[in-house]
């Protein structure tokens, strides 16, 4: 109940104010108040509460695992807000804290995780595949079979983005082979989507059809109603057909894909 805990740590942050205490409970305080207002999607009220309390780990000369987590909803925040430099600079200091700890727990996942994502925008895609692979490795030793099938698929990304489609090719298949193992029917539709991306960038159209129609299969039998993944699907094939001059077919895709759009508008 995110409004009764607002409340509850608002008043504990107003105790501390009241009396001019300004030490790590309160900065845990204030980063409390922060992250609900981050899970409450309301990311501009997250960003004032936890630079507060970042700036008081700074003014107490504190640099732990709370100033880590602090630092990456902070890049987050940013994140969300398409401020992707802030975000690359909040998301890489909590990495950097984080890794002068010596630790490695979920958390090192996710702040290399944090920082592909917010390098894949920027399209820095280099600096994305490092990351990717980083969170990928550290995944597969925490032994998390349906978050490591995400990180093989975040490697694949990268390395389709950087034109090797060999190589994105092998982690694609990868990622669908650990989701099958899951049985996550939203990323099995998109995993085989990607390899029917890669053989159409690779010319191999026919197969990339039979991928791509396969994603759309599974969508139909596991998955409900009309959604931008099942436009996007629509639109993946109606490239294929197009590549193959087929473009009758792909139109008719087209204006599948256009139709849900404008539906979920």
């Amino acid at each position: 109940d995110y409004q009764n805990a607002l409340i509850y740590l608002q008043k504990a942050f107003d105790i501390n104010k009241k009396y001019g205490i300004e030490d790590i409970e309160t900065s845990r305080i204030v980063y409390m108040i922060g992250l609900v207002y981050h899970h409450l999607k309301e990311h501009r009220k997250s960003l004032e509460y936890c630079h507060k309390a970042l700036d008081i780990h700074i003014k107490l000369g504190i640099e732990d695992e709370l100033t880590a987590k602090i630092s990456n909803i902070i890049g987050e925040d940013y994140y969300f807000l398409k401020k992707s430099e802030n975000a690359l600079e909040y998301c890489r200091n909590a990495l950097c804290i984080h890794s002068q700890l010596g630790i490695e727990n979920s958390n090192t996942a996710i702040y290399n995780n944090n920082l592909y994502y917010v390098c894949y925008g920027l399209e820095k895609f280099q600096d994305a595949l490092v990351y990717g692979i980083n969170a990928l490795e550290i995944r597969k030793r925490l032994e998390n079979e349906n978050i490591t099938a995400d990180s093989y698929n975040n490697v694949g990304n990268a390395y389709f983005s950087l034109k090797e489609y060999q190589k994105a090719l092998i982690y694609y298949q990868k990622a669908l082979d650990h989701v099958k193992l899951g049985l996550v029917d939203s990323q099995t539709v998109l995993f085989y989507n990607n390899i029917g991306s890669v053989y159409n960038a690779c010319g191999e159209y026919q197969k990339a059809l039979e991928y791509h129609l396969k994603a759309l299969e599974i969508f139909e039998e596991k998955l409900e109603g009309d959604s931008t993944d099942l436009a996007f699907l629509y639109y993946s094939i109606g490239c294929n057909y197009h590549d193959m001059k087929e473009y009758h077919t792909a139109l008719d895709y087209y204006q599948k894909a256009l139709d849900i759009h404008e539906k979920l508008e």
